[in-house]
């Protein structure tokens, strides 16, 4: 596909022309990107969310272990070696599930600076999306007008000055 060409026999017609471009530019693909964007953030947020669910469920599941581990200490007797076996492998899950939940909890923390991330991104693209769609639209307005008052009035007054010999 090609792209018909901008005229150049005039830097009036020049500016005019390649103001809408500049407008249309500005207006479609910053959108474009603006929806990308969008959609990147609401994906990070389901996984964060569902991140910070997994890290609750972890928590509770070593809360639940250590207020077990607390009970079953109130019970023992210092006689009682196969509780002490089961203790230390209560132990054992409790290490994994610390360990689980930092894990989730970096996860969470670099999730939520994603989101940091592509918010900047977005608010950046927000604004040279308006100062292209307002430049191009300025430049068109611009190369319209001096090519109004300084090439096609003066044209339109010989045509007439021509008429009327």
């Amino acid at each position: 596909m090609q792209l018909p060409s901008i005229p150049t026999d005039n830097l009036y017609k020049f500016l005019s022309i390649s103001g809408i471009w500049i407008f249309l530019i500005f207006l479609f693909i910053p959108q474009y990107l603006l929806h990308i964007t969008y959609e990147k953030v609401r994906e990070i947020k389901i996984e964060s969310s569902i991140i910070f669910l997994e890290l609750e469920g972890i928590e509770e599941q070593q809360r639940a272990l250590k207020d077990l581990i607390a009970a079953e200490e109130n019970k023992m007797n210092n006689n009682e070696k196969a509780k002490t076996d089961h203790l230390e492998s209560k132990l054992t899950d409790i290490i994994k599930f610390t360990k689980d939940l930092q894990i989730a909890r970096i996860k969470h923390e670099a999730k939520t600076e994603e989101i940091k991330y592509y918010y900047s991104k977005l608010i950046k693209l927000d604004a040279i999306q308006s100062y292209g769609v307002f430049g191009g639209v300025f430049i068109s307005l611009l190369g319209f007008i001096l090519w109004y008052f300084m090439i096609q009035r003066v044209d339109d007054k010989q045509r007439l000055k021509e008429l009327e010999k």
